[in-house]
């Protein structure tokens, strides 16, 4: 008996911590008749809980009103089933993905979809799967991720190509087109643009270019940038 009243009391405090209540100890004891000490222990459990659903929620305590509460991280929104079919569309026609990157892309867009879409999503999702998706040999999605993490941080990057040219390059913008994506760099002061498929790997010069070059990129227009990727791409076809 006193473990089911421990366990309906433990339940029915962390659901008013839940609703954002205020859980006071001297109010607590005396309602469950319980010593200070069992609030204490009471106190760990509920936090242990939090903790091992890895929802980022933790009890917190006010010292000068002797009171506990639940600190909420901002939750992020979910994907509405519109923006998750959008999404799952987007990537369908990428040719840039493994297969298995496309397949964990699918699986992860419907995860971070609303519930009450979620089923159907999953079952559009499977479809998608069957597909004959993710052409590309390397995995783009790493080097993405790093090349990104040079444009934030404003480091110079050294880039080997496939073809064994070795370039230093101020990384500024990554631009898809045409289910493909560019990196836009300044060699010097002068703007170009490469293909993430040219690319082997890079490495870091250890050294940064000024913000102002990525503020002069801002100044180029869609249609200038498009223009740079199509006269890129022909220039190789004629090679």
């Amino acid at each position: 008996m006193a473990r089911t009243d421990k366990a309906m009391r433990i339940l029915s405090t962390q659901l008013e911590l839940l609703r954002g209540g205020k859980v006071y100890k001297k109010s607590y004891c005396k309602k469950n008749e319980v010593s200070a000490r069992t609030f204490d222990r009471d106190i760990v459990e509920i936090r242990m809980s939090l903790s091992e659903s890895f929802s980022g929620q933790e009890v917190k305590y006010v010292r000068n009103e002797n009171y506990y509460y639940l600190d909420k991280p901002d939750m992020i929104k979910p994907l509405t089933a519109i923006e998750a079919s959008f999404l799952l569309e987007m990537i369908k026609t990428c040719q840039v993905l493994q297969r298995e990157e496309y397949v964990g892309m699918v699986d992860s867009i419907v995860k971070a979809t609303e519930l009450n879409r979620r089923q159907s999503l999953e079952k559009m999702a499977e479809e998608y799967k069957k597909l004959d998706i993710g052409v590309s040999e390397d995995a783009m999605l790493k080097m993405l991720w790093d090349l990104l993490q040079c444009v934030v941080e404003q480091d110079k990057i050294r880039i080997h190509f496939k073809d064994k040219r070795k370039i230093e390059l101020a990384p500024v913008f990554l631009w898809m087109y045409q289910d493909k994506i560019y990196l836009f760099a300044y060699k010097e002061r002068t703007l170009n643009v490469y293909s993430l498929q040219e690319m082997d790997w890079f490495t870091l010069l250890g050294s940064k270019y000024p913000r102002e070059l990525q503020e002069k990129f801002y100044k180029v227009s869609c249609e200038q940038i498009h223009k740079r990727i199509k006269n890129m791409e022909e220039s190789k076809e004629e090679e």
